[in-house]
């Protein structure tokens, strides 16, 4: 460029002198042509005198000839009056003329006037008039007209060119006197001619016509001459100045040569000096080029060299990003980035080309483009330019799982330049609005989608198009409709877990727009910021605004200046816009880049101030996902990010001064009206606006009337039919919805813009920033008030059974995530905690502690061994140093305070916990309470009292509060306490309370909308009763909320679902709601008060027998507890979910009420099998059930119930009727009813302790289904490694299988018939290869697929984490069973020995272990069926007889039995048992505590004649597979009482049970 810039100096020196010379040429040129063209001038004004001569000539020549052809014009109808009047006669006229010798006088004057006008006229020889010499007529007669008229064709011929010969002054005025004179004659009218004689007729009207038209000529001729000579006159005038011009012309084009010699001199001169000026200009806009562009050079040539290395790699990177597109959206962080590291791998192996660090984003995106994500709202995190770079760059149309609403509020700000249209499946105007769009090129936005997509956008999901012509047609709606390549279509979800079907997920691109924990915390911690430094949260925000704005500036400079470099035409120094422009670039890149440094500067102290609240920040991030999770515990449990930022911003306010937050409070409510009122006002300005748009459309004309009537009318006016129209949903009204609702709530934590930010640039001159330290307390004060609040929030919508489970593994998460070595737990110790992590393998138990310690307990105890807290020491203790204080401490009642041996007597709570998790699993929700008591405080563990109050105030017209129904709560008492201090009652019509059922649908929705517009309050009852309804509720909830009064309310209520995973409620309805779970008490006390509430003093008057009734009613309620009561006991209280309610008991009542009217003795029997077999009765479906029932009842409801002394219940005398009313009862409940015991129902206290163990493995099972599988923080699961490992061990262990004809192959050597024995053994064979090959296929299915050989599925995921979890996989499965993996493998290979025994040699051993059977009942089947054969016995009559035996074990057993078999492998629930001595058989006893199944010795099983067994002092116990009971039932065997008085009933209501497994 330098060297152009010397060239161009000489060049411009040269043309110096050739711009003189040319100058001095073109001054001669000039004087010559001043001469000559002074010259042309005078000729010229000449010319110009003649001309105007000439012209007003002309003027007068055009006025006389307009007037003379006026006048001519005039004359002319005379002449065709005159031609009409001939044509008018005929030729009959004119012979009735010829025909008249002496015709009347009149009639021949007025035809000889013919004579006078035809005189000297020769046009036909056949018609001439005889004249003299002057040429007039020799004669006027009739004779003589009758020879003009001798041919009366050529004589009218004649007279039509009469005109013509006027008009050529041929008819002189002697033919026209005379007939002047005949004219004057009175007879001379045509009206009179035309009576006597058509003819006459005709010739009077032709000569009166004929004669004026030749007065009028005589006139108009004189005229036509004198125009003749004026004419003339022009002509000679023209020709003169004709002649004048062409003087002028000649001097013209002289003076024209002289003047293009002069233009040429000029131009020569002035181009001279033009190049001279344009190479002066040239050379300063080179040297400004090369200013402007000198900074760029060098980084222009290292880009460009860079590109040119990137187009060598251009294909992997163009795979790894169009992969990452069409592939990740759907996943979370965790899978992208394993799956674009999986990718990566691949690429490598396969030795594609690629940049070194290949990154889609860096491919796909620049930061520019980020910045304006940024500033259309979407969240800076990774994930979400991520999830940005996905939808712009993918050709599918999108579809975004976003929960939390910030991608909907990034797309609406996105796209709103492209007339986004806003609508949801169901909306009457959805076609329309769709069809609009597609052919306008608009972007439509499809909000709120359920799981199931309208099949009817399915053509323009999948972009079903064909060409024709140039355009793109798609069928839509019946219509071929034009693509318009600008249209976009957005589909969007509230759900988090969404299951769309295949051709959904292929044809559309999902998106996850969940938000992620790390840019979660970021947004709470500029929420916390905000509340706490807002000098910080406004610079902030400016500065990123500000920083935003540099980059995209910065980018757009660049690319506009690449683009004119580019395109430049020509010589670029020629583009003076150009250079100016780099210049204007280069120095606001100048300005930006000082900017940026003190920008830069400035964000990283404000960045080191707000860090220090990163904590406060990362606990709300984590609370949120723990709530996020809740929801596979159960459906209720779903909660939104608007609603937890609401709670946190109430945390972080409590926290401020009374008098501030009092202040706060009431400029948040004046604030809400203010909003409210706007909100209403811009809606009707809107609905107004969209009336006047009519023109534009159908759709808008249909979203203008919807909005500006329905929907007000709607919300206001309660009329059925317009509230109809608010679930129409027009597009816009579902856009102001969002517009007036969402504006703050699209899940997105920035703060609320009030007025706009000011522009960057002028940031400049604000305050220096407070670096004054952040006080750690007031820290720690936030972190604990969002963390208390945050659960306090969720507690309140929890079931009792959760909150324990919900509290747990918040303190979990937080000790995983703490900052304090000190405090933080290892991830891996809480996974073995949640996990009950035991010792597949574990050695044999040591004798010094074999009579105590189980093999379940040894196992985990085992497992102890690998955690530093027990490492080398604890089994050294338990076996050893401290066994004696170790049995001591297991036998505590409460061992989680119980002191520990000395060994580990200071052990921490944590590892106690771990500890009490191996050994003894029934204290571990008690420990688990003290725990979290410990570690977050007491407020964790005990709920302060329901106040209604409290939850009141955290309400807005938006967010209603959701109560859950249980038996005995009614919330309605408590919405109308807090309604009458605000003034709201059902006296005042200011609140209205519907119990929601069939056709109650159109009632709610018209109270909603009038509560809505009038302020009032509305709830609604059993909205579980309407669950197809309820989508219709949520939108219209949606509607009416966007634009409520501030004071509505709304509440609501719902039963929970029958199974915890069942979705009755709306997701989103849930999330917006206040959840309030006020469960009531479920002891025995809460239960029988509860049930004696439902009666009154009026219910016992009502009765003629009142003591009886009371004593009878009094036993009814203690019965309708115990059997409520006893549900918690599990499968041994109830071995099925029985749903007894409180019409049961009051249906009861009335039929004892009934019952002791009608009959004088009370029917107790009577009473007895109605309540039991049909009222309660009829819920129970389990037969050994219903027994248990009637055994209740058998106990309470007897004649003894009169009696003082008798005993309801232990510990608990029965009133006397006649002495009590009903307070006195009610009085009586609260004071003498015994504390709750398992001794109350009738059962062991080892029940409570297998309940709670049940309830310790319930609790960490629901942990780990919540967290997937990983530790309690949501740590990492188990790598593939591990799994790897488990799948070789089990692969390893597997035994092998049974060859059937082996098996087959011996029986014939042997000789034995195949009998029913043989077919059990054969049939379990079979059975177990089948299971044997499944493991072995599905584990070494899932080690290919982990080691990449398969692609991994659903089943084989499951696999893993089932491996994981030491869980039996659901395909494993065979029998029931309630172990874990690595016990229930052990027992496989057990089952798997017995087989391979009996089969050896086809013998069965002496004692069969029956619980090793797939199908115990068919071993119990074969003895029956060998039993009747070698009797003769019928087999329908057979029943089965169980004996114990004195063998503790089958290896005491001598020999076999002759008669049934020696079985093993029983386990008693409920009941111990005593071996016999002294040849005494053995009996039911109590249990031993804690020795929750024990085992039962060998049992001798028979079969027998049903007469012949066994009755007296037998208990009839069910056996079952496991202690789930129910279907796992297998047979009935009879136990020996311990004396024969006995009939059972205790060991029927302690749940007395065989089980074939102890879990």
């Amino acid at each position: 460029t330098a060297e152009s810039v010397s060239l161009l100096e000489k060049d411009l020196q040269v043309m110096q002198v050739e711009v003189e010379a040319k100058k001095a040429e073109a001054d001669k040129v000039a004087e010559v042509v001043g001469r000559e063209k002074e010259k042309v001038m005078k000729e010229t004004d000449k010319a110009n005198i003649e001309a105007e001569k000439a012209a007003v000539i002309k003027v007068g020549v055009e006025a006389q000839a307009a007037a003379t052809e006026k006048e001519l014009n005039d004359a002319l109808p005379l002449k065709d009056q005159a031609k009409a009047a001939l044509n008018d006669i005929s030729t009959k006229d004119f012979q009735f003329l010829k025909g008249l010798p002496n015709p009347p006088a009149d009639v021949a004057s007025v035809c000889n006037t013919c004579i006078y006008l035809l005189a000297g006229v020769n046009l036909n020889v056949n018609v001439q008039v005889d004249v003299e010499k002057n040429k007039k007529p020799k004669s006027v007669d009739w004779k003589q007209y009758l020879r003009l008229l001798k041919n009366p064709a050529a004589f009218k011929e004649v007279l039509m060119e009469i005109p013509r010969l006027i008009e050529d002054d041929q008819i002189p005025a002697q033919n026209i006197n005379p007939i002047k004179a005949v004219m004057n004659e009175d007879f001379f009218n045509a009206e009179q001619m035309k009576s006597k004689s058509m003819a006459a007729y005709g010739i009077c009207n032709y000569i009166l016509n004929i004669v004026k038209y030749y007065d009028v000529l005589q006139i108009i001729i004189p005229k036509q001459n004198n125009l003749a000579i004026a004419k003339e006159q022009l002509s000679q005038a023209t020709t003169k100045v004709e002649h004048l011009n062409a003087i002028v012309a000649d001097l013209n084009a002289q003076l024209a040569e002289k003047e293009a010699e002069y233009n040429k001199a000029m131009g020569e001169k002035n181009a001279a000096e033009a190049e001279a000026n344009r190479c002066q200009m040239r050379l300063g806009l080179a040297q400004r080029l090369v200013n402007a562009l000198g900074s760029e050079n060098e980084r222009w040539a290292n880009s460009i060299d860079e590109i040119t290395v990137k187009l060598g790699l251009l294909v992997g990177d163009v795979i790894l990003g169009s992969s990452f597109v069409s592939y990740a959206g759907p996943f979370i962080k965790k899978y992208r980035e394993a799956i674009v590291k999986d990718f990566l791998k691949w690429l490598k192996e396969k030795k594609i080309p690629m940049s070194p660090n290949s990154d889609p984003l860096l491919l796909l995106t620049n930061e520019a483009m980020k910045a304006e994500w940024n500033q259309q709202t979407l969240p800076p995190d990774i994930v979400s330019i991520e999830n940005g770079t996905i939808l712009v760059n993918s050709e599918r149309y999108s579809l975004i799982i976003d929960p939390q609403l910030q991608g909907i509020s990034w797309i609406k700000e996105k796209e709103k330049k492209n007339n986004l249209q806003i609508t949801r499946l169901g909306n009457r105007t959805l076609v329309n609005t769709l069809e609009m769009a597609i052919e306008n090129g608009y972007s439509v936005l499809l909000e709120n989608l359920d799981e199931q997509i309208d099949a009817t956008l399915n053509p323009i999901i999948a972009r079903n198009t064909f060409k024709r012509g140039k355009n793109r047609i798609l069928k839509f709606g019946g219509k071929d409709l034009v693509l318009n390549e600008n249209f976009k279509l957005f589909m969007h979800t509230k759900l988090a877990n969404p299951h769309y079907p295949p051709e959904i997920q292929a044809e559309a691109t999902l998106i996850n727009f969940t938000v992620t924990e790390d840019g979660l915390g970021d947004q709470l911690l500029n929420l916390v910021v905000k509340k706490e430094r807002p000098d910080l949260a406004s610079r902030k925000i400016k500065l990123i605004k500000q920083q935003n704005e540099f980059k995209i500036t910065l980018k757009r400079l660049e690319e506009e200046l690449l683009f004119k470099l580019t395109n430049a035409q020509g010589d670029i120094l020629s583009d003076i816009a150009l250079i100016e422009n780099l210049e204007t670039s280069k120095k606001i890149s100048i300005e930006i880049n000082e900017k940026v440094k003190i920008a830069k500067t400035t964000e990283k102290v404000i960045n080191e101030a707000s860090e220090a609240y990163r904590s406060v920040a990362t606990r709300g991030a984590l609370i949120f996902f723990l709530m996020n999770d809740l929801y596979k515990i159960h459906t209720f449990y779903m909660y939104s990010l608007e609603s937890f930022v609401l709670v946190v911003n109430r945390a972080i306010d409590l926290l401020a001064d009374p008098k501030k937050k009092e202040a706060a409070a009431s400029n948040r409510k004046a604030s809400e009206h203010q909003e409210k009122h706007e909100e209403v006002k811009e809606e009707k300005e809107e609905a107004v606006e969209e009336k006047q748009e009519g023109a534009e459309g159908e759709e808008k004309k249909a979203e203008g009337e919807g909005e500006g009537e329905g929907e007000q009318k709607a919300e206001g006016e309660g009329e059925g039919a317009k509230e109809g129209d608010a679930h129409d949903d027009d597009d816009k009204k579902s856009q102001k919805s969002h517009k007036s609702q969402k504006s703050q709530k699209s899940g997105d934590v920035k703060s609320q813009k009030g007025e706009e930010e000011k522009p960057a640039a002028d940031d400049d001159d604000e305050g220096e920033i407070s670096n004054a330290p952040v006080d750690k307390k007031r820290v720690e004060k936030i972190t604990e008030s969002i963390t208390e609040c945050s659960f306090h929030y969720i507690r309140r919508g929890l079931f009792e059974k959760h909150k324990l489970i919900v509290a747990t593994m918040l303190t979990l998460r937080i000790l995983e995530r703490h900052k304090d070595d000190k405090i933080r737990l290892p991830s891996e110790e809480i996974n073995h905690l949640i996990t009950g992590k035991i010792d597949p393998s574990p050695p044999q138990i040591p004798d010094s502690i074999r009579s105590w310690v189980t093999d379940s307990i040894w196992q985990a105890c085992c497992a102890l061994e690998s955690l530093p807290y027990f490492k080398d020491v604890f089994l050294k203790s338990l076996c050893e140093q401290d066994s004696l204080q170790w049995r001591k401490w297991y036998g505590e009642e409460k061992a989680e305070t119980a002191d520990l041996p000395k060994t580990f007597k200071e052990l921490e709570s944590f590892p106690r916990l771990l500890l009490l998790r191996a050994m003894r699993p029934d204290r571990m929700s008690s420990a688990l309470t003290l725990f979290v008591k410990e570690k977050m405080g007491q407020f964790f563990t005990e709920q302060p009292p329901f106040s209604i109050d409290e939850v009141y105030a955290e309400t807005t017209s938006s967010i209603p509060i959701f109560f859950v129904l249980f038996p005995g709560v009614d919330p309605t008492p408590d919405v109308e306490k807090v309604g009458l201090k605000h003034g709201i009652s059902k006296d005042n019509g200011k609140f209205e309370n519907i119990s929601m059922g069939q056709g109650q649908d159109k009632r709610a929705e018209q109270a909603l909308f009038k509560a809505a517009k009038e302020g009032t309050w509305i709830m609604l009852q059993n909205v579980h009763l309407m669950q197809s309804w309820l989508k219709t509720f949520e939108r219209s909830l949606e509607t009416a909320s966007a634009s409520a009064h501030p004071a509505f309310r709304c509440f609501i209520s719902s039963e929970p679902p029958p199974l915890p995973d069942m979705k009755i409620i709306p997701e989103s309805l849930l999330q917006n709601c206040i959840k309030v779970s006020n469960e009531a008490p479920q002891d025995l006390k809460a239960n029988l008060r509860r049930a004696y509430a439902k009666f009154d003093q009026e219910t016992i008057n009502r009765s003629t027998k009142q003591n009886e009734f009371k004593a009878i009613l009094f036993a009814l309620c203690m019965f309708h507890s115990l059997v409520l009561g006893r549900k918690k006991f599990g499968c041994q209280g109830w071995s099925r979910v029985y749903n007894f309610n409180d019409g049961d008991l009051t249906i009861c009542a009335d039929v004892l009420h009934n019952y002791l009217e009608k009959y004088e003795q009370v029917p107790y029997a009577d009473l007895r099998y109605i309540y039991g077999e049909i009222m309660y009765g009829g819920h129970i479906t389990d037969g050994w059930d219903r027994r248990t029932n009637a055994t209740y009842l058998e106990k309470l409801i007897r004649p003894e119930l009169m009696n003082k002394e008798f005993r309801l219940v232990p510990g608990l005398v029965n009133p006397e009727p006649h002495r009590f009313d009903y307070e006195a009862y009610k009085k009586y409940i609260e004071e003498k009813l015994p504390i709750e015991s398992p001794q109350i129902f009738g059962m062991h206290s080892n029940a409570e302790i297998g309940f709670l163990s049940e309830l310790c493995v319930t609790i960490f099972t629901t942990i780990t289904d919540v967290q997937g599988g990983s530790s309690g923080g949501g740590g990492a699961k188990s790598g593939d490694g591990d799994v790897l490992d488990r799948i070789n061990k089990y692969k390893e262990r597997l035994p092998k299988g049974y060859s059937i004809l082996d098996i087959e192959a011996k029986l014939k050597e042997k000789n034995k018939e195949k009998g029913p024995y043989v077919v059990v053994a054969l049939q379990e064979c079979t059975r177990m290869n089948g299971l044997l090959a499944e493991i072995e296929r599905s584990l070494e299915e899932l080690r290919r697929g982990l080691t990449g050989e398969l692609n991994m599925t659903d089943t084989m995921e499951a696999l893993a984490l089932a491996l994981n979890l030491n869980r039996v996989p659901a395909e494993w499965a065979k029998y029931p069973s309630k172990k874990g993996l690595a016990s229930w493998f052990n027992d496989l290979i057990d089952r798997t020995n017995q087989l391979h025994n009996w089969t050896a040699e086809m013998e069965i051993p002496k004692s069969l272990w029956i619980s090793g059977l797939f199908n115990p009942m068919s071993f119990l089947t074969a003895i029956m069926q060998v039993t009747s054969r070698a009797k003769g016995l019928p087999l329908d009559e057979m029943v089965l007889q169980t004996t114990v035996t004195g063998y503790k074990s089958p290896e005491e057993i001598p020999a076999p039995v002759d008669v049934g078999y020696y079985v093993h492998g029983l386990y008693l629930e409920g009941a111990g048992w005593e071996m016999g001595s002294g040849g005494n058989d053995g009996y039911l006893t109590e249990q031993k505590p804690k020795d929750l199944h024990p085992k039962l010795p060998v049992v001798h099983v028979t079969s027998v004649l049903k007469k012949e067994r066994k009755t007296v002092a037998q208990y009839q116990c069910p056996c079952y597979v496991t202690s789930l009971r129910g279907p796992t039932y297998v047979f009935t065997a009879n136990l020996q009482m311990e004396n024969d008085e006995m009939d059972g009933k205790e060991w029927i209501l302690a749940g007395v049970a065989l089980l074939m497994s102890d879990d």
